[in-house]
């Protein structure tokens, strides 16, 4: 399991759920994605699939189909996420396929009196399995780091969005 965590100032926690469940802009944004398409909404349950493809080593490539659902309580966004299987989009066998074991995010909104700006505070938990053989040592270096990079890209990318300045 690995957990991130940053914080976004100046946007508010509705701002950046939002550009985390954009699956288009995530292209954009997101270096470790070859493909990612919401396959369906269920609006009810304030929930939709989301699939995508991760690049790995040589032609490997990771692929994985998950059923995200959010609530919003108290000013916090919460986002659950995990494995599922879909007619809508079977496993492509070009592809690794992968399952995320379990992952959420949580996106609270504080207020800096100071600056007098929002800023919200994005914590996520993963645990992935990438459905073939990487040792232990190895997949916790390689997540540790490459997680940083993408809250790091995440992060840039709100900020760029919504085009609040960070000060550098």
């Amino acid at each position: 399991m690995v957990r991130m965590e940053g914080l976004v100032p100046g946007l508010t926690a509705q701002q950046v759920f939002d550009h985390f469940f954009d699956s288009n802009g995530r292209m954009v944004w997101d270096n470790f994605l070859s493909h990612c398409e919401t396959v369906a909404e269920f609006r009810e349950k304030k929930a939709d699939l989301f699939y995508y493809i991760i690049q790995g080593p040589a032609s490997m490539a990771f692929e994985f189909l998950e059923y995200r659902q959010y609530q919003i309580a108290d000013g916090d966004i919460i986002v659950l996420v995990r494995s599922c299987a879909d007619a809508r989009r079977p496993p492509d066998p070009k592809n690794t396929l992968g399952t995320t074991l379990y992952a959420g995010y949580r996106m609270k909104e504080m207020y800096d009196e100071a600056n007098d700006i929002p800023i919200t505070v994005v914590t996520g938990l993963l645990k992935q399995d990438l459905g073939t053989y990487v040792p232990g040592w190895m997949l916790s270096h390689l997540y540790d780091r490459l997680l940083a990079e993408w809250m790091i890209g995440f992060i840039r990318s709100c900020m760029d969005r919504y085009d609040v300045s960070s000060g550098r």
